[in-house]
């Protein structure tokens, strides 16, 4: 059995296996070596290296699980928020049910477009006040015709002026994409329809054209 012994590092060679408690001398040194005590120098750096290094990994799964539970509630937020915003898209844009499509009266409110635009940008509390879910007739300059996402037909009035971004999108019913079909660019038109708010644009709803 070898020995090494603390103070010189010799490696003393013993007949017998040592015993616990027995004291040895070093030959090289003449140190006196007990067996407990090598055995604690020789083992504890490697135990201690060995816990270290548990606790190391144990940290670095612990942060790594950390971050996998952010990422997903980081993830899981913005899908709500899609989502959200997706569902009100689609509450606004969606036509009505057509049992109850407005028909032109001879009592709507009667704007330009240009004028309901510009009461929603100063003001949106007081423009739902006066315009939301009320019947409108609203007339202005055709600046686009076309579908939405749910391809549902529209035509877009605005004043006409240049570089002009909003407008008042006014929504139809598929049935009467014919009448649509005949409308220009640049036409002065008159629709009537329910006022849905404001989405980026006044939305109408439930339009039909007033000739």
């Amino acid at each position: 059995m070898i020995i090494e012994c603390p103070e010189c590092g010799e490696k003393n060679q013993t007949a017998l296996p040592p015993q616990p408690g027995k004291r040895y001398r070093c030959g090289k040194c003449g140190a006196s070596i007990t067996f407990l005590q090598t055995a604690d120098i020789q083992k504890a750096p490697t135990q201690i290296l060995k816990e270290k290094t548990q606790t190391e990994k144990q940290d670095e799964v612990k942060k790594a699980k950390d971050e996998i539970i952010k990422r997903r509630t980081r993830i899981g937020c913005a899908a709500i928020v899609i989502i959200a915003a997706i569902v009100l898209i689609i509450s606004l844009l969606a036509p009505g049910d057509n049992s109850e499509e407005y028909s032109p009266t001879a009592t709507p409110i009667k704007v330009t477009a240009q004028a309901l635009y510009e009461a929603y940008e100063e003001n949106e509390v007081a423009a739902d006040a006066k315009y939301d879910d009320k019947i409108l007739e609203v007339r202005g300059i055709v600046e686009s015709i076309g579908k939405d996402i749910l391809d549902t037909p529209y035509i877009k009035l605005t004043s006409g002026a240049e570089y002009e971004v909003w407008g008042v999108q006014c929504m139809f019913d598929e049935k009467h994409e014919s009448e649509l079909a005949r409308l220009t660019k640049g036409q002065i038109t008159t629709i009537q329809g329910r006022c849905s708010g404001y989405l980026i644009n006044v939305i109408v709803r439930d339009c039909v054209l007033v000739r």
